[in-house]
């Protein structure tokens, strides 16, 4: 690990708003867990405490995922950013100040989403009764189904933040791209038969097909858009390195 990286590292560690946040999702997960094994209890007829649905909140508030994902891919940015002129001024390079900070921002995503994982997982098999082996199957596949739809948005996110200098104008691109988007793609490809093609690879249809198998109980491995998303988020990058390495930060 470089001294710039180190050095990026120790930032991140000092900023408390990242464990908070992490904190109080975990304690409504559980939370969630937990009233609807009580509903469960006292409510005969309750149709809600079991795993399927629990689990299915996390596929079906994709938007309030796609947030979690913009905050995570910012939050080492921030005010630091103010940081880079004086950073390129010592002699830093573009490009070790942009991958650098890209690595440490990637791994602190990971670990996050991570734990959210595991407390959900976990706040399914130990707090609700009602689960079964297929439901539980279906739920750790979907989850790495989603995972390269997580990591495109959180490039696409960091590297329009590096680019705009605004986390406000980089959240609103990830919508538009992962929302926008799909919606005018899903009202033209019902009159172009080659849109319906391109719809079909897009990354708002492999997020609404993964809470429909879901739900269907039909999960399978979805290795297309899984290579889709990761090739996106290459390309994201080398196009956002090749910008940064011509951008006035002055």
């Amino acid at each position: 690990m470089n001294n710039y990286m180190k050095s990026e590292w120790f930032r991140l560690k000092k900023k408390k708003l990242n464990y908070f946040i992490t904190g109080v999702l975990s304690i409504m997960v559980i939370a969630l867990a937990s009233i609807l094994e009580y509903f469960s209890e006292t409510e005969p007829d309750f149709p809600y405490g079991n795993t399927l649905y629990f689990y299915s909140n996390v596929f079906s508030m994709s938007n309030f995922v796609l947030l979690i994902v913009c905050f995570l891919a910012v939050y080492l940015l921030g005010k630091d950013r103010l940081i880079i002129p004086v950073s390129i001024s010592l002699g830093v390079e573009r490009k070790t100040i942009f991958l650098n900070k890209f690595i440490i921002s990637f791994i602190h995503f990971i670990i996050v989403i991570f734990i959210l994982g595991v407390v959900t997982y976990f706040s399914g098999q130990l707090i609700l009764t009602d689960k079964t082996d297929a439901v539980t199957m279906n739920f750790i596949i979907s989850l790495f189904n989603l995972l390269p739809i997580l990591i495109s948005a959180f490039v696409l996110c960091y590297v329009t933040t590096f680019i705009f200098g605004n986390e406000i104008v980089a959240g609103v691109i990830v919508f538009v791209f992962y929302r926008g988007i799909a919606l005018i793609l899903f009202g033209a490809a019902s009159i172009s038969g080659s849109l319906a093609a391109i719809q079909k690879y897009i990354p708002a249809t492999a997020l609404n097909e993964i809470l429909r198998d879901f739900i269907n109980g039909t999960v399978q491995f979805n290795t297309i858009g899984c290579v889709v998303n990761i090739v996106l988020a290459i390309l994201l990058l080398i196009i956002g390195l090749k910008v940064i390495e011509k951008k006035d930060f002055a």
